[in-house]
């Protein structure tokens, strides 16, 4: 195809990584990816009391968390929980909600997720056991998009 109009150097760019999507196999190893995490995480509800929900939509992973204390803004468990995963060399995005999001990257290693999981799983149980650590802090330099 032509290159579009204003940027004709930067025309090839899409079509050079959809070639290497195609070549490394880059969709089927995300859903590999994406079922692996969907299971690892499948009984964290039920499991531990202040999840109150997971998420996947592929590789967007997100977990919700809720205050099990009265007067305890949700979203403190959440920083809690990131501030745990942080410390434990794993990163993830968390606000002024109360979920922490994660976007692995499509070529990643599948025990480099599983374990970044048993490490977020690990944050989890230690802020359900001990209680948030991390409350109304200022704002942290990722702000609402991450680092």
């Amino acid at each position: 195809p032509p290159p579009p109009a204003g940027t004709p150097a930067g025309s090839p760019a899409p079509y050079h990584t959809l070639e290497i999507y195609a070549r490394d196999q880059r969709v089927p190893h995300a859903v590999e990816l994406a079922e692996l995490a969907s299971k690892r995480m499948s009984d964290w509800e039920r499991r531990y009391e202040i999840v109150s929900q997971v998420r996947n939509l592929g590789l967007l992973m997100g977990v919700s968390f809720r205050s099990v204390k009265d007067g305890e803004e949700d979203y403190y468990v959440g920083r809690s929980v990131r501030d745990a995963m942080l410390r434990r060399g794993v990163w993830a995005i968390c606000d002024h909600e109360p979920q922490v999001r994660m976007y692995p990257a499509l070529n990643m290693a599948p025990e480099t997720l599983v374990q970044a999981l048993d490490l977020m799983e690990e944050s989890i149980d230690l802020v359900e056991r001990e209680g948030v650590a991390v409350g109304d802090y200022p704002a942290m330099p990722s702000g609402n998009v991450g680092f």
